[in-house]
């Protein structure tokens, strides 16, 4: 078999050769600048949010650091106040207990003098009336039991 070459396989040549450069200079290189700046907005929106996650680390971390900041501030605060209450509390039961006491001491010396004042007032009543019922439990004893039983005994009030 033998191959003949002729004009008509030239011409083709020529239509496929002219055809593939203005190809590529009007659809492939478009196409390809496209993919290119494609990637190239890929890569720096990649660049982009890899920058925003370190930014946004480093504010986690600075605020992760106030937070611990501001907490142990407050706890700090917390437990000066907690002292300061117990001292508070502690002044204000000692002051209550102290004058507990007094009221405490004064009412015993009134009640002692109260005490003493009755006793006073009641023994002019206790002589007499234990005078009256020595007489009446001798009267008694001499009468029958029946009838002592029976009778009332009488004390004066003062």
């Amino acid at each position: 078999m033998v191959m003949e070459i002729n004009a008509s396989i030239i011409v083709q040549l020529a239509v496929i050769l002219t055809l593939m450069l203005w190809l590529s200079k009007v659809l492939f290189r478009p196409i390809m600048q496209l993919f290119d700046e494609r990637e190239a907005r890929i890569q720096g929106a990649k660049a982009e949010a890899k920058a925003l996650e370190v930014q946004g680390n480093d504010k986690e971390n600075l605020i992760d650091e106030r937070m611990r900041r501001a907490q142990k501030e407050a706890r700090d605060i917390f437990l000066n106040l907690q002292a300061e209450g117990a001292a508070f509390q502690r002044q204000v039961t000692d002051k209550a207990k102290a004058d507990a006491r007094e009221k405490i001491a004064s009412a015993k010396v009134r009640i002692q003098g109260e005490l003493e004042q009755a006793r006073a007032q009641m023994t002019p009543f206790v002589q007499e009336n234990a005078g009256l019922l020595v007489a009446r439990l001798k009267s008694s004893e001499s009468q029958s039991p029946q009838k002592a039983n029976s009778q009332k005994m009488e004390f004066r009030s003062a």
